[in-house]
């Protein structure tokens, strides 16, 4: 798995700015990989998800609050996802 994604499961370092970066890049490959499939696949509903997980966590580096909280929703959502692959 991955070395933020880890991170956020074991609740280390993820409240600094290197830490929300490295998880929108993680999350950015994911969708890649999505991407990379056959259209019949892919899974949309994680494309999504990400893409929601990652604004939210761009809104949580600029300082919003709430956005943080929905934003580790977002990712625990897309973790179990990730992982019924």
């Amino acid at each position: 798995m991955k070395i933020a994604i880890e991170q956020f499961l074991t609740k280390q370092n993820i409240n600094d700015d290197l830490f929300y970066s490295s998880l929108i890049a993680e999350l950015e490959e994911i969708i890649e990989e999505e991407l990379s499939k056959d259209i019949e696949e892919m899974n949309a509903e994680l494309i999504d998800d990400c893409c929601v997980a990652i604004e939210n966590l761009r809104n949580a580096l600029n300082g919003e609050k709430t956005e943080k909280y929905k934003a580790f929703l977002g990712v625990e959502r897309i973790i179990k996802q990730h992982n019924k692959k």
